[in-house]
């Protein structure tokens, strides 16, 4: 089943469904173009769920720590980054001062998985170059959630 999965590609399925994975990020509303009920038939404001509405862990496969543990080499005391996909802007700037900016793109993104946030319930993840590799702006592979001994 793994196998099957990997060539499965998120971003086509949700095109094959009629999913624009651009707006699936809410946005600030356009106070200048507000959407009538006249104009659009159905509800006049875009329809945003958070997706913790929809996140069950009781049927996760596998705990965040166990998804992190993933990083793990037998004898390796490092943790590498864990290889997924994530919904990204495309304009890292951008994306970090105003995540809801109307002007920002946001495709899906090779990523490499570092660390959870408990609390939160959120990963920390850090878009992998071109071939896969999850480096600093050095161009250090990160290692251990980027946590190095310098802290």
């Amino acid at each position: 089943r793994k196998r099957q999965y990997l060539n499965l590609d998120i971003n086509q399925l949700l095109a094959d469904e009629g999913i624009d994975s651009n707006q699936l990020i809410p946005r600030h509303p356009d106070m200048e173009n507000l959407p009538t009920i006249e104009k659009n038939a159905g509800a006049p404001l875009p329809v945003y769920l958070p997706l913790e509405v929809f996140d069950d862990e009781e049927f996760d496969c596998r705990i965040p720590k166990e998804w992190i543990g993933l990083g793990y080499e037998p004898g390796s005391c490092d943790r590498k980054p864990v290889p997924a996909k994530a919904l990204l802007p495309v304009n890292d700037i951008l994306g970090h001062e105003d995540p809801k900016s109307r002007n920002l793109t946001y495709q899906w993104c090779s990523v490499g998985v570092l660390d959870y946030d408990q609390q939160k319930k959120i990963y920390l993840v850090h878009k992998a170059d071109v071939y896969g590799h999850v480096r600093d702006a050095e161009g250090n592979q990160i290692l251990n959630g980027g946590v190095t001994a310098a802290g």
